[in-house]
């Protein structure tokens, strides 16, 4: 089942453990029991004999997330499921998903939960330093070379510095 996400951000969300192989087999199972499911994918490059082919997998392999109120007594059967292994609970009950990692989740997925691709940054851009000595500076990128090195110039006493950054260690601004 393909969810809404747009309007399914304030919903209760809960992980949900796969048995081994059994994705499509939990999906179907709980789909018939009218449950939401989130399944968020990312695309990977596999090598072939004859080039490198993009092949769709779990962003978290052996587990869903699944939207239900524990209230109702409805997660219950979603253990007896086929294909599921357990909620994942602690104290004897299903422990929810802190809402802004699930709003996160939905943010950086389309509607099919195929995860989008990071923002590109660009010459020019206004960015901040997420780690390093350099951690919370706001600096603007002066070149990016073909290997995805990161050029900026940072203004360290007075003068300005060019510093070689990775484009993980910086956030648009």
């Amino acid at each position: 089942m393909v969810v809404d996400m747009l309007s399914h951000e304030d919903q209760r969300w809960y992980i949900l453990q796969l048995r081994p192989n059994c994705l499509g087999l939990a999906l179907r199972n709980l789909a018939r029991q009218s449950f939401e499911v989130f399944n968020p994918q990312h695309f990977v490059s596999v090598r072939r004999s004859d080039g490198f082919r993009q092949r769709k997998e779990q962003l978290f392999p052996g587990y869903l997330f699944v939207s239900l109120d524990p209230n109702s007594g409805a997660w219950r059967s979603v253990n007896s499921t086929r294909g599921v292994a357990r909620l994942v609970s602690f104290g004897g009950r299903p422990t929810p998903v802190p809402l802004e990692l699930m709003s996160g989740l939905f943010s950086r997925c389309n509607q099919d939960g195929e995860l989008l691709p990071p923002e590109q940054l660009r010459e020019g851009d206004l960015v901040r330093i997420t780690s390093g000595p350099f951690a919370d500076f706001t600096t603007t990128i002066e070149t990016i070379d073909k290997d995805r090195r990161v050029w900026v110039l940072l203004d360290v006493l007075g003068r300005a510095t060019r510093v070689k950054m990775r484009e993980n260690e910086l956030r648009r601004a």
